[in-house]
């Protein structure tokens, strides 16, 4: 543990106090939260680790983090407020974590620049709380750099293992970390330059690698093992939801570029590593026993340029960043011993300070720990509250100014539907930005239908073409028909032009929360016009259309359309063939 100064102290407290009340005072929650939340509820209460009780689909993909969310509900606890609260403290250890790791890397006195960074990335504190996995899988990653860098395999293997149960991608972590250890126990020393790399012929060197991969495996298969007994598939249905089978590189590099346009010290960081490294290992900068700075800085990017190559490839994420905090606090190491050694190389013989005076030297440091400070916590962001041109948003930002009352009006309104809904077998469709509103209305069976990612059939569509990422598999409306799906609840009414072509426009008002009708299903309409529910009574209008001959004078062609789109809304879903007949007989149709 190298000792430091009482400023330096003073800094990291600082920093620690500084980056918790930041997240804390950017505390939000993000809908897509909301269908891991009603994944553990369900398991809680006993119908599976399911979305919809009796259809099992893999909806989420971040399984460790939804089993955690299952506690509050087990406790009588708000699962939201559980929610903020566990990110922050997760944030709060991935803030000590990087500390920890400081002391044990930095030289005398040396400033925490990866904590300062951490502490002030706007990104980092956004998704310190928001309900998702990410703090989570950044702070299990930067475990598993800090148990390689002290060559605590079995430990690294447990970190990485456990960040691929919190996000699948991040299994990535296990095979980089894996072919690392490889390389280091293979290599018998560095060579001198134009010499060339020996490798030992002793099969034991293996062992490293070995144990790091099997420690990761007793995790990571028996979930697999889970995954496909369970739900019958390898991978989460999200893959087949987000095509993430499919190379999309123009959109996956615009993601990558934009966050290191907002996060350019890191960028500026990796290349000064590279550069640093191409020329010969850094010495060491810390005490007895320390890992190198050059070690440090070749495994933070052996584990964070592939990740972040993984993510472009996929095409990146319609939220800013998300993808890529994981590995923020590996590249703000890599920044931080770049730092160090190039000031360490400028104080040598013949470095830049060997002749400026004792105070220049003094705060060559905190100079370069301000002015990473001040760009990453002043560089402003590429995109901002509104849909970009590529689909990418501040998510949280969108909440907070675009739609400053969407949280407000989604749990009141959930809460109306859930009071309307309660104990009756109702089917909704929703888009994904509705999972709130559906956590709190709580009906028997919700189809997201923008992707597909809590439904199969949905999820696995041929992909006709690319759209916003993550948004590009509407469900179509044969297959919402088929489904029976009883109300389509958005506030926006031109999404769902195919649904439109076939059937009729009929509204439904439950306390002024406005509905789409989708299939009528008499038990349902009865049940909830008599707890209030407003709606036109559809077999009394059709009985006046009968009486009154409505429509029997239009070409064939409307009138056969006519009866089809009610065949699909009310006729099959209601068992009316008396009515039917009456109204097929009235417009001159053929049986």
């Amino acid at each position: 543990m190298t000792p430091t100064t009482p400023f330096a102290r003073a800094i990291a407290v600082a920093a620690l106090l500084g980056g918790v009340l930041s997240a804390a005072g950017r505390a939000w929650l993000c809908d897509d939260a909301f269908i891991s939340f009603r994944y553990a509820g369900n398991l809680v209460r006993g119908n599976g680790l399911v979305y919809n009780a009796g259809e099992r689909v893999e909806g989420y993909t971040n399984f460790l983090w939804t089993i955690w969310c299952a506690i509050p509900f087990r406790l009588g606890l708000d699962v939201e407020w559980f929610a903020v609260a566990s990110g922050l403290f997760l944030f709060a250890l991935l803030l000590w974590r990087i500390l920890s790791l400081h002391r044990r890397l930095a030289g005398p006195g040396e400033l925490p620049i990866a904590l300062l960074g951490a502490a002030v990335a706007p990104d980092l504190a956004n998704f310190a709380t928001s309900g998702l996995e990410t703090c989570l899988v950044a702070l299990l990653v930067l475990w598993g750099y800090d148990a390689l860098l002290s060559r605590r395999r079995a430990l690294a293997g447990l970190a990485f293992g456990l960040a691929t149960l919190s996000r699948p991608d991040a299994g990535l972590f296990v095979v980089c970390a894996t072919a690392w250890v490889l390389f280091e126990d293979l290599r018998i020393r560095v060579p001198a330059a134009g010499e060339r790399v020996r490798f030992s012929p002793v099969f034991s060197r293996f062992e490293g690698a070995a144990t790091l991969a099997v420690s990761a495996a007793v995790l990571v298969v028996p979930h697999l093992a889970f995954r496909l007994s369970y739900y019958g598939a390898l991978v989460p249905n999200t893959y087949f939801a987000k095509s993430a089978e499919l190379s999309w590189w123009s959109q996956g590099l615009t993601y990558v570029l934009l966050f290191f346009a907002r996060y350019w010290p890191l960028a500026l960081g990796a290349l000064v590593a590279l550069t640093l490294l191409a020329r010969g290992e850094p010495a060491a900068t810390s005490g007895e026993g320390a890992p190198a700075s050059g070690r440090a800085m070749a495994l933070g990017l052996v584990l964070a340029v592939p990740y972040t190559g993984l993510v472009a490839r996929v095409g990146g994420d319609f939220m800013f960043a998300r993808l890529l905090v994981p590995v923020m606090p590996l590249l703000l190491f890599v920044l931080e011993r770049a730092v160090a050694v190039v000031l360490e190389r400028a104080r040598q013989e013949h470095g830049l300070l060997r002749r400026a005076p004792a105070t220049l030297r003094a705060y060559a440091g905190p100079a370069a720990a301000m002015l990473v400070v001040v760009a990453i916590g002043l560089t402003p962001s590429p995109v901002g509250d509104r849909i970009g041109p590529h689909g990418i948003v501040d998510e949280r930002l969108y909440y907070a100014k675009a739609e400053p009352e969407w949280t407000e009006y989604s749990v009141r309104n959930g809460k109306t539907l859930q009071r309307y809904f309660s104990d009756l077998p109702v089917r909704i469709a929703f888009f994904g930005g509705e999972a709130r509103l559906v956590f709190y209305a709580d009906p028997a069976l919700a189809i997201e239908s923008a992707a597909g990612l809590t439904d199969a059939f949905v999820a696995r569509q041929e992909l006709k073409k690319r759209g916003r990422v993550g948004h590009e598999k509407a469900a179509p409306a044969t297959y919402l028909l088929a489904r029976r799906v009883h109300f389509f609840f958005t506030p926006v009414d031109g999404r769902l032009p195919d649904l439109e072509r076939r059937i009729p426009l009929l509204r439904i008002d439950l306390d002024g929360v406005l509905g789409r009708i989708v299939t009528w299903d008499p038990r349902v309409m009865e049940e909830l016009r008599l707890r209030g529910a407003r709606f036109p009574d559809l077999p009394r209008l059709l009985d006046e259309d009968i009486r009154l001959g409505r429509g029997r004078d239009e070409p064939e062609s409307i009138r056969t359309d006519r009866l089809a789109r009610l065949d699909a809304f009310y006729f099959r879903p209601a068992v009316d063939p008396d009515r039917r007949n009456r109204y097929r007989e009235m417009l001159r149709l053929p049986p």
